[in-house]
């Protein structure tokens, strides 16, 4: 009788520790990036658009609005709550997560990518999620595929939407549809790509960048003193007008446009400058 009686106090101790356990919350773990609609344009703060993240049960876990202007390739930021242990509303690492957008009276569901999947605490990973929709892989979304199957199907290269690479260069200028896609240029006309149209010294030594911008990109600007190699170079500050000081290293564009760029005077002989867009 008194064996029993221990074990049933040893059941009971161990019965209220699990029961005790307790889950803790964590730190979060940030997905951050940008939106694009189908046409490649990032969504900005206009676009009153708002991102919502949720687990596989379709619990949201985050939501934030579209903010232009933050950084070149982020226009949002969703830190996910964790926790120790399961719970509903916050997210384990190894969770898939799906993306919707709320954007132009509409619900949207934003493709990942190859999917994105909540990582450790404080951690974070970079992901765009693009409106549209994709039947085949490589990036380009069916709705500009669409526009691109007609320019196709003149030249007499008949095709479905799956046919239509974004390796191709349709328009023979050096740039592939898909960088014509992020670049928000046109990919049938040969003329139109991603080029600075003038580059100047002026009287006081600062470099003047000219080249054409296109809604819902950003520009940034690289510096080397050597072509040749590996290193794409470092980042250059530049100004938007002559008299401002050169502190901004990324230009937001709303239009389409001729921009330029002031940069500082280089104190080297030789010094080669890269234009790119996001």
């Amino acid at each position: 009788m008194k064996q029993f009686t221990r074990s049933m106090g040893l059941a009971l101790l161990m019965a209220a520790s699990v029961q005790g356990a307790a889950i803790f919350p964590l730190p979060p773990f940030t997905v951050y990036g940008k939106v694009r609609d189908w046409n490649g344009r990032a969504l900005s703060s206009d676009n009153a658009a708002t991102v919502v993240v949720r687990d596989t049960n379709g619990v949201v876990l985050a939501r934030c609005d579209v903010k232009s202007g933050i950084y070149p390739g982020l226009t949002y930021r969703l830190p996910i709550p964790m926790a120790s242990g399961r719970q509903a509303g916050r997210g384990q690492a190894g969770d898939p997560l799906t993306f919707d957008v709320y954007y132009d009276g509409q619900l949207h569901t934003a493709s990942a990518g190859q999917g994105v999947r909540v990582g450790d605490p404080a951690g974070s990973i970079h992901c765009t999620l693009n409106l549209g929709t994709f039947s085949s892989g490589g990036g380009l979304p069916d709705e500009y595929k669409e526009l691109l199957r007609a320019y196709y199907d003149e030249v007499g290269r008949d095709s479905g939407l799956g046919d239509i690479s974004p390796d191709d260069d349709f328009d023979g200028d050096g740039y592939s549809n898909f960088e014509e896609f992020l670049a928000g240029t046109i990919p049938v006309l040969a003329e139109d790509y991603l080029r600075i149209t003038r580059f100047t010294r002026l009287a006081d030594g600062r470099m003047a960048l000219c080249f054409l911008s296109a809604p819902g990109r950003a520009y940034s600007v690289t510096q080397k003193t050597r072509v040749s190699g590996g290193n794409p170079g470092n980042p250059a500050a530049f100004a938007l007008t002559r008299t401002a000081p050169p502190a901004q290293t990324f230009y937001a564009a709303d239009q389409d446009a001729e921009a330029t760029l002031y940069l500082p005077p280089t104190t080297n002989d030789s010094a080669f400058f890269r234009l790119r867009a996001q």
